[in-house]
């Protein structure tokens, strides 16, 4: 396998507040988003925001790490 970078996934309750301390506190930039699957960015660094609950297979609060 030849990885050449990964992204962690956040499963938050709600996404619009996540976006807004991602984005407003913390300088993240949004890259792009699906319905409720956002990728944000800071620096060379990728970060992706989802809801969690009882629509995901993962519960809110967990996370996912995906290795490209």
């Amino acid at each position: 396998m030849n990885a050449t970078s990964a992204a962690s996934v956040f499963h938050v309750s709600d996404l619009e507040r996540a976006l807004a301390f991602y984005k407003d506190v913390l300088g993240f930039q949004e890259t792009f988003r699906h319905g409720t699957y956002v990728g944000l960015m800071i620096g060379q660094v990728p970060l992706h925001l989802t809801l969690g609950g009882p629509d995901c297979a993962r519960p809110t609060g967990g996370g996912t790490v995906y290795i490209f």
